[in-house]
């Protein structure tokens, strides 16, 4: 029979199979959307490996144990992709959350205004009020820590009275953790912290879990026991499993593997490394043995119980480098602002015109940056970034062209205007028929005629044709008038 090993980090996952008299080591990479993804490939590999081809049920129904161990938690923490939190805590509290100074959890894993203080004498009342301003900001899970340890009495009273006015079966509804029940120890602290922490990566890791176990029983018929990995070195099933409990037991497995080979070479005080791609953890074996401590930390979060001597960083975002003494910056050190007002104007690529000698040009660029206020809606792009799709003249305000000497910046395919020059647009009337423009016959939505350009044209219309000029509203007298007053013409600063 065989043992199955597999340990999950945020890049790759490992996989050890072992019959008791050989291994086989197996590593493929993470896949982060769908944990479940790496873990089955493990399992597929292994079976190629020993000679069971694709039959993956062949394969585990000679496993006896699969024993799973992760960081998903810890790259949770690292990476600040968990879940959104409102704590209750004591009033008067909020910030150091029981411990001293300002809490390390407080803007990291929950917002500041997510901390809600609840007097001595909290009723009913004043418990649904706070809860209903965290529902508001859309806080998913509801953390109550308070410090009256061991008396677990009013936690549990306000944990009632949240379920009782949002039972499970409303949409509504979010689970409600205690602090006494993450961690039964003396310290307030550790209390609020543990609870925070196991409801910030709960979801991601539940999901994980379950959806192997569901894998395992019901795609591929294996019944044996999947064992999750815990904190302590220890293992025990899905249903007894908190997500606290499996912070860094990937680094404690690997940390009691470096403790048996130091006993097997006689090495007294060693450091071990595991350095990923996410996240890079220390710790350290004394005579043979993990070294534990009662001040442990998870990033920087005290946690006053039992725990390996392990420090954690993340590894995959460094830090702004700092620039050195007397050097100029650099955009490393100090990034560059971006203009207040100033968007990318995007059009398809455009035909080309013939010029006065004889080459082929571009109308227009197909990208470039528009450097006036305009007051025209613009739409938004997927990244933020304000974008319109506008026909561009292919003349510059003056008349010309070409671009000035020296010059390789174009501005809506012209020359940019020198500092403090208000470029002039034209706009058009229905009426136009000056400067190139002829009428052509409207939609019967127009109910008039409307004008068309030609290349040459520096009037414009409202039209969804291919134009070479800017769409203008349609207002005036005659054919071309100047930009009215209400146009911001007035270039930015670059």
């Amino acid at each position: 029979m065989y043992t199955v090993d597999i340990d999950t980090g945020g890049t790759m996952t490992d996989g050890l199979v072992s019959d008791g008299a050989s291994l086989v080591a197996i590593k493929v990479d993470t896949t982060p959307h769908d944990y479940t993804v790496s873990f089955r490939q493990v399992l597929a590999e292994a079976a190629r490996r020993l000679g069971f081809g694709d039959d993956l049920g062949a394969f585990l129904d000679q496993v006896s144990v699969i024993r799973w161990s992760s960081t998903i938690t810890s790259n949770v923490i690292g990476e600040r992709r968990g879940a959104k939190l409102g704590v209750l805590v004591r009033q008067g509290n909020q910030r150091d959350v029981y411990g001293q100074g300002t809490s390390p959890v407080v803007g990291t894993l929950v917002a500041e205004h997510d901390l809600i203080g609840l007097p001595e004498d909290a009723d009913e009342q004043a418990v649904l009020e706070g809860v209903r301003r965290l529902f508001e900001d859309g806080a998913r899970r509801i953390c109550v820590a308070l410090d009256t340890f061991p008396d677990t009495a009013p936690e549990q009273r306000v944990k009632k009275t949240v379920e009782r006015q949002y039972p499970d079966h409303f949409l509504g509804a979010v689970p409600v953790l205690l602090g006494s029940e993450m961690a039964q120890v003396g310290d307030a602290a550790t209390r609020a912290h543990a609870a925070v922490i196991n409801a910030y990566v709960h979801s991601q890791l539940a999901s994980s879990l379950f959806q192997a176990e569901d894998l395992l029983r019901y795609e591929v018929g294996w019944d044996g026991p999947l064992l999750v990995g815990h904190i302590n070195g220890g293992v025990a099933r899905v249903g007894k499993t908190k997500a606290v409990d499996t912070i860094e037991s990937g680094p404690v497995f690997g940390t009691h593997g470096a403790a048996w080979y130091a006993r097997r070479y006689g090495l007294d005080r060693v450091v071990c490394l595991d350095v990923g791609g996410t996240t890079a953890k220390a710790s350290v074996v004394e005579a043979g043995e993990p070294r534990y401590t009662r001040d442990g930390d998870i990033f920087g979060i005290p946690l006053r119980t039992p725990l390996a001597l392990l420090r954690s960083a993340v590894a995959s975002s460094p830090g702004p480098k700092p620039a050195a003494s007397g050097s100029a910056r650099t955009a490393w050190a100090r990034p560059r602002a971006r203009p207040a007002m100033a968007w990318a104007v995007t059009r398809p690529p455009s035909p080309t015109r013939s010029s006065s000698s004889g080459t082929s040009t571009p109308r227009y660029s197909s990208t470039v940056a528009a450097p006036w206020t305009s007051r025209r809606p613009a739409r938004y792009s997927s990244k933020g970034s304000r974008t319109r799709s506008v026909p561009r003249s292919p003349r510059s305000p003056g008349g010309s062209s070409t671009p000035p000497s020296g010059s390789s910046r174009s501005w809506w395919g012209r020359p940019w205007p020198r500092r403090g020059s208000s470029p002039s647009r034209p706009r058009c009337s229905p009426t136009a028929a000056t400067a190139g423009c002829s009428p052509h016959r409207s939609p019967s939505d127009w109910g008039s005629t409307r004008p068309t350009c030609s290349p040459s044209a520096r009037c414009c219309r409202r039209s969804a044709l291919p134009c070479p000029t800017l769409s203008m509203s349609m207002s005036g007298p005659s054919g071309c008038a100047p930009p009215t007053a209400r146009r911001s013409t007035r270039p930015l600063r670059p």
